[in-house]
Formats: C-alpha cells, structure tokens, sequence
C-alpha cells in the first residue's frame, strides 16, 4: 500500500483493489485519503485505515454497492475539492453516491492525448467532465469539442478548464450521441477523435451503439487522424474495438493507470490511426 506525503500535491492512487482481488480502491488527493468500496469494512478496518495516514487532514469513506455517500472516519468533508494531475487542475466533488468527477485509471490515455494534439482538432466524445479536452488544451490542440448528455457534466468541464486557464476554442455541447451522429459529421473532420462511453447507460448500448458509433467516427477523421477507442468493461476485450475498426491502423494498445489481476478485464484503450489519402 503506498504512503501519503505531505509534500506531495498530485492525487496518486494508494492501493488497487482490482490488481489484487480486492474490493475497494483508496486514493489520495492531498490532503485527503479516499476509500471507494464496494464491500463493507467493520469499525476496526476504518481505524485500521485513520492510523495507517495519521498525516491525512481526512479520511473518507463510502460503500458503493449500497450506493452510500461519504462519511468522514476523519477531518471534514468539503464539497468541493481540486485534484491535480501532471500540474493540471480537476474539480471533484465527494458529494453524493455518484462518481467524483475524475477517473483516475485513465491517466494513460489523457497523457496520449496531450502528447498527439498539437495544432490539432479533437472531438471528445462521452466527454463527462472534459479531462481530456483539458490534456488536448495542455498539448497545444486548435480547437476541442465535448459532447455528454449531461449539462452539469459540461459544466463542471467547464470549470476545469478555467481553472486551467485554457478556455480558448473550446465547445461544450450536451446532446444525446447516438441521435446526434449526422450533425457531429457536419463539424468535422477531426484530427483526433476520443471517444469513452459509460459501460452501462439507457441511452447506449455497447453491443448494439458502439460498433455504430466507431464506423461513424472512423468515417470523421482526417487524413493520417487518430482515434483513440476506451472501453472498461470486464465482457469486453480489446480485440472488441480493433474489430470494429477495420478500416483503420491500430497504434498502440493502452491500459489503465493501475495494476491489474488480468489486463483486459480492466480499462482498455486503442489508438488507430487512419491511412493517409
């Protein structure tokens, strides 16, 4: 399990449950300690967890599976809280039982991205609360558009990149994808494409929609572009994207962040590349 410093500013992932068969993640996003569980612990692994980061300003925890909010075993809860990865800032929040607005996993994929975007469009699709467009920004890109569903989810994307300050050329749009394909097309074409669905969500199936949505995006990019295909779905492999994309060259094949017990049934990620015409 790693430690916590405090001079140590960037969130870092302390133990991951998933690479060891276990149930619960705990992250630090100083001066806070988080543990994400989706099994109970009893009173002694709470105090357990306070007197292993004694220097921890708070520690919080909530079950999952009951979809439980945060308590407190330690120190206060604020509403809000910035999170920092590679010198950039992220709001999170640790209110409610919902996810806290970043995915820490991903990092390797926003990483690709800040790297690849230079001087590039990028359409960032699933876009949640925009922490790759904020990489694309960082990265130098000419102009990101997001797209969710939810306008809170834009919002706080919005803030992310004011807190940034790289708010130039850039859109937030809130429209359901899968009826939106054909005035998504109209904007294009797209140096980089991102596109990172929920595993689970009414409006998009990852069977029937994602297939459908990565010949559509396939057909957007511009020549010598880059999609960059994301799927956390233990069902699903990453053979799943690569033969829904026939049409283009696969460049590197990513996994998340952490360790994991079995690679593909963690988060995955593709990056094609379309021929130059």
């Amino acid at each position: 399990m790693g430690s916590t410093n405090a001079l140590v500013k960037e969130a870092k992932r302390l133990f991951h449950g998933r690479g060891q068969n276990q149930n619960y993640n705990i992250d630090y996003f100083p001066p806070y300690v988080v543990v994400d569980s989706f099994v109970d612990f009893d009173e002694a692994q709470k105090k357990e967890i306070i007197t292993k980061f004694p220097e921890a300003e708070g520690v919080f925890y909530r079950n999952r599976k009951k979809r439980e909010e945060f308590t407190a075993l330690a120190g206060k809860i604020p509403s809000k809280h910035l999170l920092i990865e590679n010198d950039l800032k992220y709001e999170i929040s640790f209110e409610g039982n919902q996810n806290i607005g970043f995915f820490m996993d991903m990092k390797p994929g926003r990483e690709l991205i800040q790297n690849l975007s230079k001087d590039k469009t990028v359409l960032n699709l699933f876009s949640y609360t925009c922490s790759f467009s904020v990489a694309a920004k960082a990265g130098g890109c000419k102009k990101v558009v997001n797209v969710d569903m939810k306008k809170s989810f834009l919002k706080t994307g919005e803030r992310n990149h004011q807190l940034n300050n790289l708010s130039g050329n850039v859109q937030y749009l809130s429209y359901e994808i899968m009826k939106s394909l054909s005035g998504l097309q109209k904007k294009g074409p797209w140096d980089i494409i991102v596109v990172d669905p929920p595993s689970q969500q009414k409006s998009f199936n990852l069977e029937k929609d994602y297939p459908k949505l990565l010949k559509r995006a396939s057909d957007w990019l511009s020549s010598g572009g880059h999609l960059l295909a994301c799927i956390n779905s233990p069902f699903h492999q990453s053979e799943f994207l690569i033969n829904n994309c026939p049409d283009l060259k696969v460049s590197k094949v990513l996994y998340g962040a952490f360790e994991e017990a079995d690679l593909e049934s963690g988060l995955k990620m593709v990056l094609f590349e379309k021929p130059k015409s």
